[in-house]
């Protein structure tokens, strides 16, 4: 959290900053990627506004967009995106913008490949 001292028994308050960080952490996104999706300079005022950095001190989930998801489970990414709509599939966040992909963890887009793997199997597909 940003500069603050927490008490024992009291509730922190996230900044903007704060949010923005854990963002880039479950995006795995690094200021610069996020700065060129949101078409701004990364010398806005992004970096200073957020207090954010490249160089995260923790491990990152890694995250799969829609495309190399759809890829990795080998069906189309409209497939794909029904999925998430149906709750057959769980995305971990989506970025933002109407049209922004979904992000998937590496764990549940092998869950779902091995389930349709499995399905293929059953009805004697090859993929």
């Amino acid at each position: 959290m940003s500069q603050q001292t927490i008490e024992p028994g009291s509730v922190p308050e996230w900044d903007v900053a704060d949010r923005m960080r854990k963002t880039l952490r479950t995006a795995n996104l690094g200021v610069q990627e996020m700065a060129d999706y949101l078409d701004v300079s990364r010398n806005t005022g992004l970096t200073d506004h957020c207090a954010l950095h490249d160089d995260l001190p923790m491990p990152l989930p890694e995250l799969l967009g829609t495309t190399e998801a759809a890829k990795r489970i080998d069906v189309d990414k409209a497939t794909l995106t029904r999925w998430v709509a149906s709750g057959r599939v769980v995305a971990a966040t989506k970025l933002p913008k109407k049209n922004g992909a979904y992000l998937f963890t590496r764990d549940e887009v092998e869950r779902i490949a091995a389930e349709v793997a499995a399905e293929r199997a059953a009805e004697g597909v090859t993929a």
